[in-house]
C-alpha cells in the first residue's frame, strides 16, 4: 500500500486507495501440518496483537447469541473443545501430542464447527425450540467436529 494502490489479482483491476485507508488482516503466528511459516518479509508487514483467548462462559455467551439455533448442544460442544484443549496441553500420546501440539483447537475451529451443525440442524428441519431435532443429527454433529478439529490429521 506505499503506492496507494489496491491491486486485484482475480480481475486484473487496479483501485486507488482513499486517504487514510488502512487494512486490516489477520494470520496464525505459527505453522502447523500442512501449513507453512510466514517469510521474514510478510511478519516486517504485520504488527502484531497479542490476544487474551475467551473463557468459557464468553465463548458459551458467543456461542448462543450467533446460533441460537443450537444452544442446546453449546455445553457439549464447549465440553469437547475444552477436552481438545486439555489433550493438547497434558496428552502423553505421542502421535496424540505431536498433532495437538501443532494443531491446538482455537475459537475459530469451535466458531466453525457451531456454524456446521447450524447448517446440519437447519437441514433436518429442526428449530431453536426443537431439541428433538438436535438429537437426530448428534452423528452429524460429532462428524462435523471431527473434521473442524482433526482435518489436518495425516491418518
Amino acid at each position: 500500500l506505499e503506492t496507494n494502490t489496491l491491486f486485484v489479482p482475480g480481475r486484473g483491476e487496479e483501485h486507488r486507495a482513499a486517504p487514510g485507508f488502512q487494512l486490516f488482516a489477520t494470520r496464525r503466528s505459527a505453522g502447523g501440518a500442512g501449513r507453512s511459516e510466514t517469510s521474514a518479509l510478510l511478519d516486517g508487514l504485520f504488527a502484531q496483537v497479542p490476544m487474551v483467548p475467551l473463557s468459557s462462559d464468553e465463548l458459551d455467551e458467543v456461542l448462543r447469541a450467533r446460533y441460537p439455533t443450537v444452544s442446546a448442544v453449546v455445553p457439549r460442544l464447549l465440553a469437547v473443545y475444552h477436552a481438545l484443549d486439555a489433550a493438547a496441553l497434558h496428552d502423553t500420546t505421542p502421535r496424540a501430542a505431536r498433532f495437538l501440539a501443532a494443531n491446538p483447537p482455537t475459537a475459530r475451529d469451535l466458531l466453525k464447527w457451531a456454524a456446521r451443525v447450524v447448517m446440519r440442524a437447519n437441514a433436518a428441519g429442526a428449530d431453536q425450540h426443537d431439541e428433538g431435532g438436535l438429537r437426530l443429527t448428534l452423528e452429524s454433529v460429532f462428524a462435523e467436529g471431527l473434521d473442524c478439529f482433526c482435518a489436518a490429521a495425516a491418518d
